[in-house]
């Protein structure tokens, strides 16, 4: 019996005000709907109260900021201290949204940021400038810190310098990144004078997730979805495979703004919903009949949806021979892994209490963790 998930996604509205080339909203053929508030609040409370989740999410498709019950649901959430992540695009977040989502704060707060520059950003179809939009997230950013704010926020940047495609080059070049990084690790060092944050900021985004400061973060994707076949590199196709593991299953309860429950986060078309929650409970859905059976054909690699083959297949060009991404990157070059390393072994130190108190308050303070935090690092540059 699985007692508790990793992921708990909760859609509360598949609608988005922006129309991104890069996802799969382009393709959705669901009804448009929200989530009726009462089940909301019923599912959060489920969940706290059998402990189901550390937190949930506000996941699947849709921009949460357009679910008008939004504040009262974070204010529900807070008052049983049930933690809720918001998945957002961010267009929304002018000073006023800000102000007020922090008057309840999420514990988290997830940008999907996917731009670097007005050119970028114009694939994400949107009704305001790249600089408003970017002074907005910035803001929210600065509001943490000032008003000194638990939640963790972090900006999710996707870049194509693996995959270049014809219709969304985002970051498509070592200069683009470095470019990048000169600006967020910049705005992180102004903050940190600016609040007096105790905490040495990266010199370079690396590949994966980067603590600027504590409890903000930017993280560099090299690698954007292909949902399951339908956001494809040019000239490419791929060749579904029936013999994988998949632990969505077992790991995730995804549940749609009309109820449906779904195998899989990033299921758009709620394609592979196997119940609907609204007469049931959580464990009575997650614990069903249908869904140990799911469970069962895809450990024995049997009766396997269509949409998973397609989702764990190969990535081939279009002759069948294998892909190759046009450009490498990280650079092949040890000292680039040992400082990523070092950057993913702090943030881990941040994230966990007992080590985080060991590491902030007691070798962040010594000379020789000073010094070994300057020294060690400060000769390593990056291969051009």
């Amino acid at each position: 019996m699985i007692k508790k998930v990793d992921l708990f996604s909760l859609e509360l509205t598949n609608s988005c005000n922006l129309d991104c080339n890069f996802c799969a909203n382009q393709f959705m053929e669901r009804k448009k709907g929200a989530m009726d508030i009462d089940l909301a609040k019923r599912l959060i409370k489920e969940a706290k109260d059998a402990a189901f989740c550390d937190e949930i999410t506000t996941n699947v498709m849709g921009e949460p900021f357009l679910y008008k019950n939004l504040f009262l649901l974070l204010k529900y959430a807070a008052g049983i201290n049930q933690n809720i992540c918001i998945i957002t695009n961010g267009e929304r977040l002018d000073e006023d949204t800000s102000e007020r989502l922090f008057e309840h704060p999420p514990s988290t707060i997830g940008i999907s940021y996917h731009c670097n520059n007005e050119e970028s950003f114009v694939y994400q179809r949107p009704s305001i400038s790249y600089d408003e939009y970017k002074g907005r997230v910035l803001n929210l950013v600065d509001l943490k810190f000032r008003k000194k704010i638990k939640t963790k926020i972090g900006i999710n940047l996707l870049s194509t310098i693996n995959k270049p495609h014809d219709k969304f080059p985002i970051l498509e070049s070592m200069e683009d990144i470095r470019n990048f990084s000169v600006e967020w690790i910049g705005f992180a060092n102004s903050l940190k004078k600016k609040y007096a944050i105790s905490w040495t900021v990266p010199d370079f985004l690396y590949h994966g997730t980067n603590m600027l400061l504590p409890g903000f973060w930017v993280t560099l994707k090299l690698r954007y979805h292909e949902w399951a076949g339908k956001v494809m590199p040019p000239e490419t196709k791929i060749v579904p495979s029936n013999e994988f593991s998949c632990t969505d299953p077992f790991t995730q309860f995804n549940v749609l703004w009309n109820g449906d429950v779904t195998l899989c986060c990033v299921d758009y078309n709620g394609d592979l919903a196997y119940d609907n929650i609204n007469d049931k409970s959580i464990m009575e859905v997650f614990h069903s009949e249908k869904i140990r059976k799911i469970r069962k054909d895809l450990i024995e690699s049997r009766n396997i949806p269509q949409k998973c083959s397609i989702c764990r297949g190969e990535l081939v060009n279009r002759d069948g021979t294998k892909y190759e991404p046009e450009v490498k990157f990280p650079p092949s070059n040890v000292f680039y892994n040992i400082k990523r390393s070092y950057f993913l072994f702090r943030r881990l130190m941040w994230q966990y209490p007992a080590p985080r108190s060991l590491f902030k308050r007691i070798i962040m303070r010594t000379d020789i963790g000073n010094k070994l935090h300057r020294s060690v690092l400060k000769n390593f540059k990056l291969k051009k």
